[in-house]
Order: structure tokens, then C-alpha cells, then sequence
């Protein structure tokens, strides 16, 4: 997220064939497959997806140091949650009780529905 195109090419071709650098830098800079979200991002349209956030938690932190986060934050106005690796969220359709359960990996432009299912009128039973 810090280096230019030329210059992660570059380091990444000082240690592995051409073949492999040219694989990573499509992947990293052209790539639809690749989420270009931040965390801050997921959080709005969770908020103004008309769903009820039940439970929103960040996944796999990994705390960048203080000056990568400096660097980060510099680069990226307005974005300071650069530690996580997965956003993990259960929203809830208000009319239905259906309930999605989300896992989203901002790196691989997922965004995973791992349960869907509705609960009984009656009241909440643990999926």
C-alpha cells in the first residue's frame, strides 16, 4: 500500500523470476479480483445498507508499526484502520429476521456469505 508499481516490481524481481513479479504486480495494481475497500469503507455501507449491524468485528489484526501507520495514514487521508486482515459481520434484515453472516477479506475482494437463515418469530436461536 506504500510502494509505487515500479518499485514493488523491482524488489519483488531482486528475489524471484520475471514470470512471478509480473503475476504479483497484475494482481496487486490491476486485478478486479483485488478489494479496493478500506475498513472504514465496509463500515458505510454496512451502515447504510438499511440492515441491522448485529455484531461487527475486525479479524486477524495485525498492527502495522508506528511509522508505517504515520506513512499510511499520510497516503490514505481520512483512513486510519490498517490492521486488519477480515472483517467478520452479522447483519440482519429488520422485516424478516433473515440474518447474513459476512466474512469479508479486503485483500482478496470477497465478500463471503457464510450462513444465511431465518429465525423463528418466537425469538433468537444460537446459528
Amino acid at each position: 500500500m506504500l510502494q509505487s508499481r515500479g518499485k514493488a516490481f523491482a524488489d519483488i524481481i531482486s528475489r524471484f523470476d520475471s514470470t512471478f513479479a509480473e503475476e504479483v504486480i497484475y494482481s496487486t495494481y490491476n486485478s478486479n479480483h483485488i478489494n479496493r475497500y478500506f475498513s472504514e469503507d465496509c463500515q458505510i455501507i454496512f451502515q447504510d445498507s438499511g440492515l441491522n449491524i448485529e455484531k461487527y468485528q475486525i479479524t486477524l489484526p495485525r498492527e502495522p508499526s508506528p511509522e508505517i501507520q504515520a506513512a499510511l495514514e499520510s497516503r490514505y487521508p481520512g483512513h486510519k484502520q490498517f490492521s486488519n486482515n477480515g472483517i467478520y459481520a452479522i447483519l440482519q434484515k429488520p422485516e424478516t429476521g433473515l440474518v447474513t453472516f459476512l466474512f469479508v477479506m479486503p485483500t482478496l475482494g470477497k465478500w463471503i456469505n457464510l450462513e444465511s437463515c431465518t429465525y423463528p418469530s418466537v425469538g433468537k436461536e444460537t446459528v
